[in-house]
């Protein structure tokens, strides 16, 4: 039973605190805040009023000429649609087959064991030998009936071309895991780990890999690690990888991003896809050629992508993957997912029906089809073994059930309830905005959240630390952030960020919340031009750094303190609610981990994810063919993006 302190602090909203807050210490400097008033780049009632009390004008505009809301919107977030989930594809008569995976039975055997973290696994195309990759034994072995025999080590030299075309040795081969066959049965591997590399070695007529040769990368990718690999019919190649591993290693919290690479027939690279808060485990072409089928081990996320439109083109299951390690692709078109966890998801892309086929594996990576014997190999990282698992029947080769899966342009799932939440209504009071108003030009909740967009949520905080439990655990959690992501810089001022208002009580009823703190404020308007000095400003703290939502709607956030408060980071899975999570990272080094529930009911009620952050620029093309008389490429810096 909650005591009558924690229930009244319930019915009293964190975040009214944090605007108590930020008036009481608006007041306090009125002095100060005349000669520097700047919050985030503008004066500070510029700043309020281009984010609060400007609410009230949308009251209106409804009956507002499109040139007119274009004038008043210019230079904010563009809208956000609220957009509902993509219907299925329809099914034809002619297509009833078309139906969920049919059941079938699995039997098991062991085809390598004591191996050294094995992780990917290819299939020769002409013979139809495995090789799987050892990645913390720095190998990759040919599995023959005698055992695994390394193929490729520590020994094995690289090159790659410098400048002048000459060919130099480098380092050989480091933590390989994604690995893969071209058709004519050069092997190519990816290395998981900062700065990690494509590498390709060529088969010479004994049937060794005698030596590897780098594949340059066009970009900057320093700090990412690359864990799928895939190579298409005509020696297209797929890369997924992230940063998240770099992120790790340092000292201090920041943003991870995730990309799907892609080279096409010509030999042009492409950025089809790049998200921040996402870790891509895998890509795999479809059986067509045509899609990429991809996973994300963060957000459990499995979709796929157009590779021929080059406009983000894509769809993806309703299933959220238990950390989705690896794609494998079947005759019939569908696809298998090993899961880290340790069992094996099968998904049906055209009617989304899913089911978990194997289960109770060890730590599981990668699943391939092994098309000559009919039989499914996982590569099981926990005990160093190898395993087959053959169906009782097999799959109708004549089907592609990716013909039929639902696409869409890309955007990011919303969670917006049809009622404006209790604890977000009283802030929005503040600026002015009431949804109980019979006016007949009043608007609702949903329309408000399209031309503003924000995320907000109430969360009761449970702690999860079981090594050391924290003196004053938190409770809960409330924050709007308005307009998240949002950057201008107007002509006169500094650049102006999102604004956002956060509240954390802890047991003991201390209050975290917003307020005011004096920074010394420079900006350039291109990184190689000189700092402009304006003097002293007031930045709000906790700030919202960066928030980012999921094809899936799975939304992450973070807040920084700047030294004053800890940083929070927080991942909220309106899906799943279950999987909703809090970070807490204290000033000396401390951090403490909480599960987040919703507090004020439903989720569908309380929380608020009314942002789509993925743009239309992507498919950014790297380089170009060999052979197309175009000028320069670009080069694109993304692993330092959000840093």
């Amino acid at each position: 039973m909650k005591s009558a302190r924690k229930q009244k602090g319930a019915r009293f909203p964190l975040v009214k605190w944090a605007v108590v807050a930020v008036i009481l210490s608006i007041a306090g400097t009125a002095y100060f805040l005349f000669f520097y008033g700047h919050l985030i780049g503008g004066k500070l009632g510029d700043h309020v009023e281009s984010v609060l009390r400007p609410i009230t004008l949308l009251v209106h505009s409804s009956t507002a000429s499109s040139d007119e809301e274009e004038e008043r919107t210019r230079g904010r977030a563009a809208p956000t649609r609220i957009l509902p989930p993509a219907p299925r594809t329809e099914l034809t008569p002619r297509q009833e087959e078309s139906s969920p995976p049919e059941p079938r039975t699995y039997e098991k055997s062991v085809l390598a064991e004591n191996l050294v973290s094995p992780d990917g696994i290819a299939i020769h195309p002409l013979t139809g030998e495995i090789y799987v990759s050892e990645e913390d034994a720095w190998a990759i072995s040919l599995l023959g009936p005698s055992g695994a025999q390394r193929v490729i080590d520590r020994d094995t030299p690289v090159f790659r071309l410098d400048n002048q075309g000459e060919r130099e040795r480098v380092q050989s081969l480091r933590f390989p895991e994604g690995i893969a066959f071209s058709s004519d049965g050069t092997l190519y591997a990816v290395e998981d780990l900062p700065g990690g590399r494509l590498i390709h070695f060529v088969q010479d007529d004994s049937g060794a890999y005698p030596e590897g040769e780098v594949i340059p990368l066009p970009g900057i990718w320093d700090t990412y690690a690359w864990e799928g690999l895939d190579i298409g019919p005509r020696g297209e190649i797929l890369m997924a990888g992230s940063d998240i591993e770099h992120l790790s290693q340092q000292e201090e919290i920041g943003v991870f991003t995730g990309s799907i690479l892609y080279r096409d027939e010509q030999g042009a690279w492409w950025l089809p896809y790049h998200r921040f808060f996402a870790s891509f485990s895998d890509a795999r072409f479809s059986k067509s050629g045509q899609e990429a089928i991809y996973t994300c081990e963060v957000t459990g996320e499995i979709g796929w992508l157009n590779l021929s439109s080059r406009y983000t083109l894509g769809g993806h299951s309703e299933r959220v993957g238990r950390s989705p390690e690896g794609v494998g692709v079947m005759p019939d078109g569908t696809f298998m997912v090993a899961e880290e966890v340790g069992s094996i998801l099968h998904i049906d892309p055209a009617s989304d029906r899913s089911k978990r086929i194997i289960t109770g594996l060890s730590d599981i990576e990668s699943v391939i089809w092994d098309e000559r014997r009919a039989r499914l190999l996982v590569t099981e990282d926990g005990t160093g073994r190898v395993l087959a698992f053959t169906p009782d029947h097999g799959f109708d080769q004549m089907k592609d059930r990716m013909m039929y899966a639902t696409f869409y342009p890309a955007f990011s799932q919303q969670n917006v309830p049809q009622e404006c939440p209790e604890y977000l209504a009283r802030i929005l009071e503040l600026g002015g905005v009431r949804f109980d108003s019979d006016a007949p030009d009043q608007i609702g909740f949903r329309e408000f959240v399209s031309r503003i967009p924000m995320v907000a949520a109430n969360l009761e905080a449970v702690s999860m630390n079981p090594d050391r439990e924290p003196d004053d655990p938190v409770e809960r959690v409330q924050f709007v952030i308005f307009e998240p992501n949002r950057m201008r810089r107007p002509a006169d001022g500094l650049p102006s960020q999102a604004f956002a208002l956060f509240g954390v009580r802890k047991q003991s009823g201390e209050l975290v919340t917003t307020s005011l703190l004096p920074v010394q404020m420079l900006s350039a308007t291109a990184p190689e031009e000189e700092l402009t000095d304006h003097g002293l400003g007031l930045l709000a703290v906790p700030t919202a750094s960066a928030v980012s939502v999921s094809g899936i709607g799975v939304a992450a956030v973070q807040f920084m303190g700047m030294g004053r408060t800890p940083d929070y980071s927080l991942v909220l899975n309106p899906r799943n609610p279950t999987d909703s999570y809090m970070v807490v990272f204290h000033t000396d080094g401390r951090r403490e981990h909480y599960r987040l529930n919703t507090a004020g009911g439903r989720v569908s009620d309380d929380w608020v994810i009314a942002y789509s952050h993925i743009r239309h620029d992507a498919w950014q093309r790297l380089s170009y063919g060999p052979g197309e008389s175009v000028s320069e490429a670009e080069t694109v810096d993304v692993s330092r993006a959000g840093r």
